[in-house]
């Protein structure tokens, strides 16, 4: 049974196949997954991103127009740290592949043909863990600005007379 945050996690799927496309989606359907995309053009991806961010994306090696490398490199220079995980979707088991889509970014590979039971655990445990970083970045963010808001209210005390509240000695010292 799929946990309730991640029914909506957004994924797409690039494969220019779109029998591998249309496969894959069925499969994450299967799976209770409903924010779901298939691209068969991996020039579509860059606007698709820009206008809402994925939780995860299936990306297709060998394919025209842009390669999957090239839409690797395109991801991480665009995104940076807020770029989603990548799973290499190839029919290409050789070193050369994984090792350079391991250099570009890609966290995992989903060998074709598809294996259904497989292709669902790695999607969940990706996107689990894509989850999990997510929130302690957004906690993180969080607990930074408190402290940044609780030092400027220290700063201030430390400068301002709390009878009066005008500047005090320090303050008129220090500038």
């Amino acid at each position: 049974m799929l946990e309730a945050h991640l029914v909506d996690a957004r994924i797409l799927v690039v494969d220019d196949a779109p029998a591998n496309v249309e496969l894959l989606l069925g499969i994450l359907e299967d799976a209770g997954y409903h924010n779901l995309l298939g691209l068969t053009d991996p020039r579509e991806l860059k606007p698709e991103i820009e206008r809402c961010l994925p939780d995860l994306i299936l990306l297709d090696i060998r394919m025209p127009h842009l390669s999957g490398f090239d839409v690797l490199r395109q991801v991480r220079w665009q995104l940076g740290v807020m770029a989603p995980p990548v799973v290499v979707l190839t029919a290409q088991t050789d070193q050369e592949t994984r090792s350079r889509s391991l250099e570009l970014g890609a966290i995992d590979f989903l060998n074709k043909p598809f294996d259904q039971g497989e292709v669902q655990q790695r999607i969940r445990n990706i996107l689990l863990a894509h989850c999990q970083s997510r929130d302690l970045r957004g906690q993180t963010e969080l607990l930074q600005s408190l402290v940044d808001r609780q030092t400027a209210e220290l700063r201030s005390l430390a400068l301002t007379d709390s009878a009066t509240g005008l500047p005090n000695r320090r303050a008129v010292l220090a500038k």
